[in-house]
């Protein structure tokens, strides 16, 4: 007992009493590390310098750890001078915490012998100006407390795993995350036992001993959850997954989830709540990669310097491909060399370069959709950076027999849509939009990235059935003995092959498809097409010179697609009464002048074009014979007789006197009474009636002889049809029994969701009631979102009451340039309506009108304007108000809710658009409350100069 209390008291003592010679232990230990840490900062600052690396994350952590220990050692040191000999407490406490210090010290010595043996550096990842900005980006995001995941998109090797490197090391260096960031690498199965695995790994989890999926999310869940802020980033990630199986609590406060993928969908299923695409580098960009990657000891000669950078072109701004190339070409200073390369990359670059081909690869393999894959590698049909047209490439995607048979176009062309999308989404291939310098139409196009093209490529070269030669500048078809015998598809496209010598014959009989499309041919010998006899589809599109066809197309028996759109000047096709099995033939912009021969015969036919042509006439009973007929396209001026059309069951689209496309049908020009006079589809959903003589004084009418008698028509545009006096007519007890009817002409009012307007002269209102009428069909228009009225100069009034508690979904009125118009709603039922009142429907007064869902009022140069209404319209959506040339217009009736007792605008109102020389009527307009004035003023923009109606 004496010993242990003798023991108690002296070690205390001993402590006490070396304090002096701790510090001078922990001061050795750290001239020791300080001599360590000198070396290292010399090293790493020369190397940064010199070999462009940056330091490795132990590196910085090393350096930041000695750093702290400095400054608590400075600490310690001063406590000691400044305490007093006799303060036993105080020197304990001092010795003891010295003693920790010894043995961190130590500790962070021996460490650094872990770091050493790798190196202290690694290679800097490029920090263009484009990853900059999209670190700035993400970085917002991620500061945000709203956002807790964040997806990082993009094709193979465009720096997704750089960027989110960046991130990570942003992360732990100098935040509140640094020392819970945790980066996972995803593997290519994904599956969600695989993935707990790494997570646990990475967060330093056992999950060594359980099995159950459920049990192991658990346990990942409570370990994340107990920690304040975390990052996770989950990179390459390929298959979607419930982040919520795997054990990850995302939307937990303080944590943030960062996702890489080459997929946008696994993005949006994993449930990242903002998405960024990483695009390829600019061209400048990737020729300063290039050359920090190549690293010449001189500046390249001019010579070498052009031929470097087509090659650097050649990789498409792919920084992987730029990095490869560097790797290639490092060292190598002979122009001869150079030269050498760039004409092997002509070739393929990936063909030299496996590993990029590879990496690119598992994209195209990883899609389990054989369909899929058959449509990416018809997309490298096209020549290199070519922007493909939509419509034109899901067309002969249907051609081809890609598509699952469906029974209408319109659901091919909807499948074919959803597959481009789905290629997109994982980048491979890319949206593009084409416009047209001549008419400044937009055309929805998707491109393939160079490298990408290339894969596909390298991918068919393994497959003797394809041969690609599209947009190399081709002045003659391949050789003969380029023609292998089991050859089943041939691009030639866009090339500048003018003549196929006579007498050649490729002997391919299992030919399936031939491209000859964009060339400038003039002569096709007959003995061209002797041998190929599986031909299914033949694209002979965009010859300009092309005049005539040969006579042995005729023998194709297989064939189900003759395009010849664009031939200018063909003028002769061959009999084609032969072609049982042909499913499309396009001569749309072509020179003949009458039907080909036989074109009769063609039972199994379903798309014809023969717009654009030299067609005057159509022989009656050839179309009737068409019968399986989707979509016919014919000049406007030809005539079709309506018995024919209505044969036509499976017509979706029709363009001639009339067009019909995808249940929209537009007449323009026509005469719609007599032998031309149209039954229409009775699903169609869009009505366009443009400058068409007799379609009568009442439009329902109308719809009767066009066999609309259903709702779920929500589109009619009227412009220019001298006729039309009005949308609805009552003029004898007839007519209002009919109103009443299910299959009604009024029934299409029901559903109508877009009414335009536009130059009717004789047009005096929706309705025209000529008898006592208790009410009209009380849903006509409940479904209206947009009226607009132009050029309608008889018409005095709009709205009338009782049509207004059927307008609770309107969001936009447009009235433009109707000269005589006084009120856009009457007080009363007047004019050519003489309603009869019932006793609880007073419709001579209406103090209060509520529109709310309007957003949009356009009222327009309407000099005899005088009322808007002569009560109140409550609007708490509007967003916009337009007013211009309405100087007799001296009230306006709008009222917006009140907070205090003070009107207040909605929150999504945005500007009052008046001109600028009317600014003195502006002021002196009268609101219904007159403080309204005052707030809507800051909201007023002034336009320099009147629009053209």
């Amino acid at each position: 007992m004496a010993n242990k209390l003798i023991d108690l008291g002296i070690r205390p003592l001993y402590g006490y009493i070396s304090l002096e010679k701790k510090m001078q232990h922990v001061q050795k230990e750290l001239d020791h590390l300080r001599h360590q840490w000198d070396n290292m900062i010399a090293r790493v600052q020369g190397a940064q310098s010199h070999l462009r690396k940056k330091r490795k994350r132990a590196v910085e952590e090393w350096l930041k750890a000695v750093d702290e220990i400095k400054i608590e050692f400075g600490s310690l040191k001063e406590q000691a001078q400044q305490a007093s000999f006799y303060s036993i407490y105080a020197r304990l406490k001092m010795v003891q915490h010295a003693d920790k210090m010894i043995k961190e010290v130590t500790e962070l010595g021996a460490s650094l012998e872990e770091i050493l043996p790798d190196g202290l550096l690694v290679e800097t990842e490029w920090q263009g100006q484009k990853i900059e900005t999209n670190l700035k980006e993400i970085w917002a995001w991620l500061m945000n407390d709203g956002i807790s995941s964040v997806g990082i998109y993009g094709m193979a090797g465009v720096g997704k795993t750089t960027l989110a490197k960046r991130i990570y090391e942003d992360f732990v260096i100098g935040t509140k995350f640094s020392d819970k960031v945790y980066w996972v690498t995803a593997s290519q199965e994904g599956t969600i036992h695989k993935l707990q695995d790494s997570v646990a790994i990475a967060i330093n989890v056992d999950l060594s001993n359980e099995e159950d999926e459920r049990k192991r999310a658990a346990k990942l869940f409570l370990a994340l959850s107990r920690m304040e802020d975390f990052v996770i980033i989950l990179d390459d990630v390929w298959i979607p997954f419930d982040i919520n199986k795997i054990g990850i609590p995302l939307g937990l406060d303080g944590s943030k989830l960062i996702v890489t993928s080459r997929s946008l969908e696994v993005c949006h299923q994993v449930g990242c709540q903002k998405e960024i695409k990483v695009k390829p580098l600019c061209e400048k960009e990737a020729w300063t990669l290039f050359l920090e990657k190549l690293r010449p000891s001189l500046e390249l000669p001019l010579d070498v310097k052009e031929i470097a950078k087509s090659m650097v072109q050649r990789c498409g701004g792919l920084p992987l491909g730029i990095i490869t190339l560097a790797g290639n070409m490092k060292g190598v200073d002979d122009i001869h060399e150079w030269r050498e390369a760039l004409e092997e990359l002509e070739g393929s670059f990936l063909g030299q370069n496996g590993n990029l081909f590879d990496s690119l690869h598992l994209s195209f393999n990883h899609l389990r959709d054989s369909r899929l894959k058959e449509c990416f590698l018809y997309c490298s049909f096209y020549p290199e950076n070519y922007k493909i047209p939509r419509d034109e490439l899901i067309r002969l995607l249907i051609l081809e027999g890609v598509m699952d048979k469906r029974r209408s176009r319109l659901s091919l062309f909807d499948q074919g849509h959803v597959m481009l999308k789905r290629l997109e989404s994982i980048c491979l291939l890319e949206s593009h939009t084409e416009v047209n310098v001549s008419n400044y139409r937009e055309t929805e196009c998707v491109k393939m990235h160079c490298l990408i093209r290339d894969m596909a490529l390298t991918i068919m070269d393994f497959d003797s059935k394809y041969m690609v030669k599209s947009g190399r500048c081709l002045k003659h078809i391949p050789d003969e003995i380029e023609w292998k015998g089991d050859l089943e598809k041939v691009s030639l496209l866009h090339n500048n092959i003018s003549l196929i010598s006579s007498g050649t014959s490729p002997n391919c009989p299992k030919l399936s498809s031939l491209n000859l499309a964009s060339n400038p041919l003039r002569l096709i010998p007959d003995s061209f097409f002797f041998r190929l006899r599986a031909l299914r589809v033949l694209n002979l599109s965009r010859n300009c010179e092309l005049e005539m066809l040969p006579n042995s197309i005729s023998q194709l028996g297989n064939l189900t697609a003759l395009l010849l759109f664009d031939c200018c000047r063909l003028s002769f096709v061959p009999p084609i009464g032969k072609l049982k099995a042909l499913r499309e033939l396009d001569l749309c912009h072509t020179a003949i002048n009458n039907v080909p021969e036989g074109m009769e015969r063609l039972v199994n036919l379903n798309c014809l074009n023969m717009d654009r042509t030299g067609l005057r006439m159509i022989p009656d009973g050839t179309i009737y014979r068409l019968s399986h007929l989707q979509s016919l396209r014919i000049p406007e001026d030809v005539e079709v007789r309506v018995e024919e059309l209505k044969a036509l069951k499976h017509l979706e689209e029709f363009q001639g006197p009339c067009q019909i496309t995808n249940k929209k049908v537009t007449l323009r020009g026509m005469e719609l009474e007599g032998k031309n006079a149209i039954v229409l589809p009775e699903d169609i959903q869009q009505l366009a009636i443009i400058k068409c003589h007799g379609l009568g004084t009442c439009l329902t009418t109308a719809f009767s002889l066009f066999n609309i008698q259903k709702s779920g028509l929500t589109g009619c545009l009227i412009d220019n049809c001298p006729e039309l006096e009005c949308i609805m007519k009552v003029s004898s007890s007839d007519d209002q029994l009919v109103g009443k009817r299910i299959l009604s002409p009024w029934a299409p009012l029901e559903s109508i969701e877009h009414l335009s307007l536009h130059f009717l002269p004789n047009f005096v209102g929706l309705f025209k009631c000529e008898i006592e009428f208790d009410r009209p069909p009380c849903r006509i228009f409940c479904h209206l979102k947009s009226i607009s009225i132009s050029r309608c100069n008889t018409m005095t009034t709009i709205f009338t009451p009782w049509l207004l508690q059927h307008l609770q979904n309107l969001e936009v009125v447009e009235v433009l340039s109707c000269d005589r118009l006084e009120e856009i709603i009457a007080d009363k039922e007047g004019g050519n309506m003489v309603f009869s009142p019932s006793d609880d429907d007073q419709h001579s007064f209406i103090t209060y009108i509520n529109f709310p869902r309007l957003k949009k009022l356009t009222l327009q140069h309407l000099p005899k304007l005088r009322s808007i209404c002569e009560g109140t319209i409550i609007c708490d959506s509007i967003e916009n108000i337009r007013l211009m040339g309405c100087k007799n217009l001296a009230r306006m009736p709008l009222s917006f809710s009140s907070i205090g007792g003070q009107p207040n605008p909605p929150p999504a109102f945005r500007a009052v658009e008046i001109l600028k020389e009317e600014l003195e009527w502006w002021k002196l307009l009268q609101w219904k409350d007159p403080g309204l004035g005052n707030v809507i003023q800051p909201f007023v923009q002034f336009v320099a100069e009147f629009p053209v109606v």
